[in-house]
């Protein structure tokens, strides 16, 4: 990954791995610097690659889903699009544990 900070290196993890699952190769080949237009063709791959990658990434995360807007238009990088995808979780809640759920987080003591 790039040495560039970002305030959201969890989430552009997550992006790089849905990501190389849409194009079924390894996360290590999607690199931070990777143009989605000019280098994946992400365009001719709409609405597949949209609906595929952030549906992916917001999945993974702790939130209630609801209903939500998304554009491709203007995002150029693997960082514009995590950006995006952030902006999007924003206006979630995040979900509450069960007590079944919370339990099975906590590690086992001796």
């Amino acid at each position: 990954m790039s040495s560039r900070p970002t305030p959201d290196a969890a989430l552009l993890l997550e992006t790089r791995r849905a990501i190389s699952r849409f194009f079924d190769v390894p996360a290590e080949k999607i690199a931070r610097d990777v143009h989605l237009v000019n280098d994946l063709h992400v365009e001719k791959l709409e609405p597949s690659f949209q609906c595929y990658v952030v549906t992916l990434v917001i999945a993974s995360q702790s939130v209630e889903l609801k209903p939500f807007r998304f554009t491709m238009a203007g995002l150029e990088s693997i960082d514009d699009l995590t950006e995006a995808i952030r902006k999007v979780l924003d206006g979630f809640d995040r979900k509450t544990c069960t007590e079944d759920e919370h339990q099975a987080q906590k590690p086992d003591r001796l």
